[in-house]
């Protein structure tokens, strides 16, 4: 093995057999995290606002998203417009234009 007797090697051997042994994926100490600074990114750009919030809202983007583009929806939508749009007045507000 190439990396037979380098200590950290050693070391990182030893601490992933205790990680695959534990109960736990993996513990966050609180304490140390409140310390930290970080910038988050999304898509290469920084995220300037609380991250609970940004995230929150991407989930509410995305879902939303997906119920409109739903086949069954967009075709419910169309059917609203073509019932609801005043066609007379369309036409004539097209060719006096």
């Amino acid at each position: 093995d190439a990396y037979t007797g380098d200590i950290f090697n050693e070391q990182a051997d030893k601490l992933a057999g205790e990680g695959v042994n534990s109960e736990s994926i993996f513990k966050i100490n609180s304490d140390y995290i409140r310390e930290q600074q970080c910038h988050f990114k999304w898509n290469g750009e920084s995220i300037d606002t609380d991250i609970k919030s940004f995230i929150k809202k991407k989930e509410e983007v995305e879902s939303l998203t997906t119920w409109f583009t739903q086949h069954y929806i967009n075709k419910w939508l169309n059917k609203k417009i073509m019932e609801e749009t005043n066609w007379k007045w369309s036409v004539q507000s097209w060719h006096s234009s």
